[in-house]
């Protein structure tokens, strides 16, 4: 909804320089553009997370139906009662809660996070159809497999959040070296 009072009123401002006030297209436009941004900031400003959003690309509904899709594919692993799945679901919310914090890290884990979850909720539930109807030694070579895969999602997972954490320590080593150098230098 900013979005369209936003563009409004930038249009409203390129007519009244360009048509009213004759000035050139060139600064009309610009005009325009600088109160569009400004009005954007202005609104934002109270809600950083709505501008981190909108930084990235994505809108509050965007990202409330990302964080809906993972914490209900979270409770579905966390109700398997496999200790692998409850961990890669509270891995999964961990990733979440620091997004949450970060919504402009979302897009990094948009298209990982959920498509992991529902591979595993698939290979749960295929498991679960395989041993309900054939059991034997068979099923349990695929209860290994299965046990492989979901550690092999849960590394993932964790190499996941290593990554988002990585612009935070990168942010702490900048800090830390600024603040030696001033204390070296005293």
């Amino acid at each position: 909804m900013i979005h369209i009072y936003s563009g409004l009123t930038a249009g409203l401002t390129f007519l009244i320089f360009y048509l009213f006030l004759s000035a050139s297209l060139v600064f009309a436009v610009a005009a325009a553009i600088a109160v569009f941004i400004a009005i954007l900031l202005l609104f934002a400003a109270g809600n950083r997370t709505g501008f981190r959003l909108m930084a990235a690309g994505l809108t509050q509904e965007d990202f409330a139906a990302f964080r809906d899709d993972i914490t209900q594919k979270a409770a579905i692993l966390e109700n398997s009662g496999l200790p692998q799945a409850g961990k890669i679901a509270e891995k999964s919310r961990e990733i979440l809660e620091y997004v949450r914090k970060k919504p402009h890290l979302v897009k990094t884990v948009r298209r990982q996070l959920p498509y992991y979850l529902e591979a595993v909720i698939k290979v749960l539930a295929l498991q679960s159809e395989l041993g309900e109807y054939s059991p034997g030694p068979s099923t349990r070579s695929y209860q290994e497999k299965v046990s492989a895969i979901l550690a092999a999602v849960e590394q993932a997972l964790q190499k996941v959040m290593d990554s988002l954490l990585n612009n935070t320590r990168l942010d702490l080593d900048v800090e830390i070296e600024i603040l030696q150098k001033n204390l070296d230098s005293h």
